[in-house]
């Protein structure tokens, strides 16, 4: 195996996939995530050429104005992916903070499942059933609310 290849698998940085919640088994350590991917673009100049396309909007008016949240979301693959967590992977919602409102909070695995089960904690919003993921390959790096104002 090259030597260069080695390297940039171990310097490779985590990447970043939009999903919809589909189901949680686990522990109150680790869980099994049932995962729906989604393809997730803010509304911008590097965006929405591909929004149109994908969206099949014939001009950028007609896109912002279809998705006025700024937000273009689609589920074009119906395939779900089960992905497993481990005890490093940071779970965080979206809650308001005293100082600075909107702001993510770090959560135990069991608080993020108990708000995605509809027991929001004081001070959060109500879960979106959307998440961010952080992967490092098939490793779950972080698990992050999507909330939709």
């Amino acid at each position: 195996m090259p030597l260069a290849f080695l390297l940039a698998t171990a310097w490779a940085a985590p990447t970043v996939q939009y999903a919809e919640l589909k189901k949680v088994n686990g522990t109150s350590q680790t869980a099994t995530l049932t995962l729906d991917y989604l393809d997730f673009f803010v509304l911008d100049d590097g965006n929405i050429k591909q929004v149109m396309k994908l969206g099949g909007y014939r001009t950028p008016d007609e896109a912002s104005d279809a998705n006025p949240s700024g937000i273009y979301i689609s589920n074009t693959n119906p395939q779900l992916r089960l992905l497993k967590t481990n005890s490093k992977t940071k779970f965080y919602l979206v809650c308001l903070a005293d100082s600075d409102p909107g702001q993510f909070r770090s959560v135990e695995l069991k608080t993020f499942v108990a708000s995605w089960q509809g027991d929001t904690p004081k001070g959060c919003w109500p879960f979106a059933q959307t998440v961010q993921l952080e992967l490092d390959g098939s490793r779950i790096v972080s698990v992050t609310e999507v909330y939709y104002p």
